[in-house]
């Protein structure tokens, strides 16, 4: 059994289905980020190698941060979620996580660039229609400003 088999079998589910996806997402990305664990601001943990081994901690900062998630979602000080009744999903949370952490500085650049690659790999094919199509439509902004500023008036 690896250490993500037994990170995702903890711990009883939480009753709040939304908390509990938020849970799993944690838990997902604690093997390289734990945003609930002490830290020092930047992104690095401050924990011993034996407290970061410690699962029963680990379920507990998982537990926190859904709680804290949810409540945020439900207090509109951000919203993941589009309406009251959709899931929260996964994905968005590990890009909104990728975001703080590029707002700290480049101290948080490595881990929000795994963070991001973790999201594309589990969005798979939904993002990348989306990155075509706003390539697309930044070309033609691109030739319209340059025929525009270009033009012989």
């Amino acid at each position: 059994m690896t250490l993500f088999d037994r990170i995702r079998s903890q711990g009883e589910p939480m009753r709040d289905p939304r908390a509990e996806c938020v849970r799993q997402a944690y838990l997902e990305m604690a093997p390289f980020y734990r945003p609930e664990a002490p830290n020092d601001g930047f992104g690095r943990i401050e924990l011993t190698a034996e407290e970061m081994r410690d699962l029963d901690r680990l379920d507990q900062e998982a537990r926190d941060y859904a709680l804290a998630f949810v409540c945020q979602d439900e207090t509109a000080r951000f919203r993941i979620s589009g309406r009251p009744h959709r899931p929260i999903n996964p994905v968005a949370i590990w890009a909104l996580e990728a975001a703080y952490l590029l707002c700290a500085g480049e101290a948080g650049n490595a881990t929000a660039a795994k963070l991001l690659r973790l999201a594309l790999k589990r969005s798979s094919g939904r993002i990348d229609p989306l990155l075509s199509g706003a390539a697309q439509r930044y070309q033609l902004r691109r030739q319209f400003s340059y025929c525009y500023f270009h033009s012989d008036r």
